[in-house]
């Protein structure tokens, strides 16, 4: 009993963590956010294949500012779209964008507030990532109407290597998150009750003038929040020895930093 509590409170002093990062990060996050942003764009482009125009609901998860909540509340006119996403200040940031169609929620998308059989379309760019993916699954195929779409993006196994071999050489371990890698990804999704409609596959590669400009990029989209770290900074000197052993990574683009992009289609059967 004791290490589940120990489990959650773990679990729930990650969120608070995370949702407070995202939150400084709100006003910085759009101009830093170049690989979310890209992904973004295959994504929707992924729901414009796959999804009809008529719907009525869409529910866009981990919503941030809400930009793809209004390019998908531009693209259907007709639906209701909410953006939802744990961070207060990011839906602040949001409720700035003005349209007759689109509603923001506060909310952890892990228990999701909406009601069973309610959307016809769940849309989520680089946000799973940071949930219990299984949990997320599992709630969200209840809110989906039969025959309604799931479709997002998330990282797998191989995102911020550069970076997280550059720590373990140092010996500070556990200074990036672990992810899925494609095996597990597909295993949880095919142990949820979603037909898997595909399963697309991506690199993305970032380059930075300098391992600094690197690291406050990250800080500026408020994507370091760490769930296994024992926290606390790291000592100037390993800082040092940090960006010494990572600028041997320097190319003619600059300090590169690569992601491992999974884009989903799932369905609800009808």
């Amino acid at each position: 009993m004791r290490e589940k509590s120990s489990i959650i409170h773990n679990k729930n002093s990650f969120k608070k963590l995370m949702s407070l990062h995202f939150s400084t990060a709100a006003n910085s996050y759009d101009k830093y956010a170049i690989m979310q942003h890209a992904v973004a764009k295959n994504l929707h482009q992924l729901v414009s294949s796959y999804v009809a125009k008529d719907i009525a609901v869409i529910a866009d998860l981990g919503c941030g500012t809400g930009r793809e909540t209004q390019l998908l509340a531009d693209c259907y006119d007709q639906a209701t779209v909410i953006g939802i996403d744990i961070a207060a200040k990011m839906l602040q940031k949001a409720s700035n964008i003005f349209s007759k169609n689109i509603k923001w929620c506060r909310g952890d998308i892990e228990y999701l507030p909406l009601t069973a059989n309610c959307i016809n379309l769940l849309f989520s760019n680089l946000a799973l990532q940071w949930c219990d993916l299984a949990s997320v699954l599992n709630t969200s195929y209840s809110t989906l109407m039969p025959g309604g779409y799931f479709i997002f993006s998330t990282l797998c196994a191989g995102s911020l290597f550069e970076l997280s071999n550059s720590w373990n050489s140092i010996n500070e371990v556990n200074r990036v998150n672990n992810y899925f890698s494609k095996d597990q990804l597909v295993k949880v999704i095919s142990n949820s009750p979603f037909i898997i409609e595909d399963i697309l596959y991506e690199r993305y590669t970032s380059f930075y003038p300098d391992v600094i400009s690197l690291l406050q990029s990250l800080k500026y989209q408020g994507v370091n929040t760490i769930y296994h770290t024992r926290g606390g900074l790291t000592s100037r000197s390993n800082l040092q020895r940090l960006i010494q052993n990572y600028s041997k990574l320097q190319t003619d683009r600059g300090i590169p930093l690569s992601y491992q992009v999974a884009q989903v289609i799932l369905k609800k059967a009808y």
